[in-house]
């Protein structure tokens, strides 16, 4: 589901991260997780005005998303 979301809006698949496979369905929490991740990594760095869109998809219909300016 991940890849053709990317590709119905043209991102490539290392333009998303997901940690689903990692740690199963972490709800909500797993955005800031990837988050704490890509930090670490120097994926993205506060400050640095990086464009930033979290996404999270729920038990059922719930959804929510945000763009960011880190």
């Amino acid at each position: 589901m991940l890849e053709h979301f990317a590709a119905s809006i043209g991102l490539r698949r290392d333009q998303l991260a997901a940690n689903v496979s990692r740690y199963g369905n972490t709800s909500s929490a797993g955005m800031l997780i990837l988050l704490a991740e890509d930090l670490e990594r120097g994926t993205v760095a506060l400050g640095s005005g990086d464009l930033v869109a979290f996404a999270a998809i729920g038990a059922g219909a719930h959804l929510g998303a945000q763009l960011v300016h880190l």
